[in-house]
């Protein structure tokens, strides 16, 4: 019978990562990941309204929440960022959330 040691499982799991493949597509991720990083205003025409609309979200339902807009929530299909940045927001403040969403 084949009996399985740690080092075994450990290779199995693990060796993917391992592989040039692998390798090659971390770096990717992080020079493709660079550029959001490494500016404090993205270059996105819109980017201001969407960091507004962040603002506005992470404070609605507190005492903070702006008197002349109110949230108003419906399944859109493309607004992922609605439910993910303003909670992100409250822990790592709204800009760097929203730099990690686009």
């Amino acid at each position: 019978m084949f009996e399985a040691t740690a080092s075994s499982k450990i290779n199995i799991y693990t060796s993917h990562f391992i592989r040039p493949e692998g390798i090659l597509l971390i770096v990717l991720l992080v020079v493709a990941f660079l550029p959001v990083l490494l500016v404090d205003i993205p270059a996105m025409a819109d980017y201001p309204n969407h960091l507004a609309r962040m603002s506005i979200l992470m404070r609605a339902g507190t005492s903070e929440a702006h008197p002349y807009y109110e949230a108003a929530w419906a399944p859109y299909p493309n607004l992922a960022m609605d439910l993910v940045v303003p909670f992100a927001g409250r822990l790592i403040g709204i800009e760097l959330a929203s730099s990690f969403s686009i």
